[in-house]
């Protein structure tokens, strides 16, 4: 009985995995369009890089529009460069974050 349920419990996050990979992302273009958005929902977004502030865990680019997202501190510098990322949205102490999962320049 066991061995069942540990099955089942691995396939169900197998599949949650392979949805979370291949659903495709919403596209947000403004600061606003971030109030529509659920927690842990993936978005695409893209913009030039205006500003850079390095933290001890983290990199928080500000975009021209108005985004703020956040990178590993290991993440190149991507100042005064048009990128394109994929997201996570995130909410925390009424802030609105976005992690980003993957970047590239445009």
């Amino acid at each position: 009985m066991k061995r069942i349920s540990f099955s089942i419990t691995l396939l169900t996050l197998f599949l949650l995995l392979i949805l979370l990979i291949f659903l495709p992302s919403k596209q947000i273009s403004s600061k606003e369009s971030l109030s529509s958005l659920l927690p842990n929902e993936k978005v695409a977004v893209s913009g030039k890089v205006i500003k850079e502030t390095p933290s001890k865990n983290y990199k928080l680019l500000k975009l021209d529009n108005s985004i703020e997202l956040r990178c590993d501190v290991r993440c190149p510098s991507y100042l005064n460069k048009t990128i394109s990322a994929i997201a996570v949205f995130d909410q925390y102490n009424d802030r609105a974050y976005l992690n980003i999962l993957k970047i590239k320049n445009i």
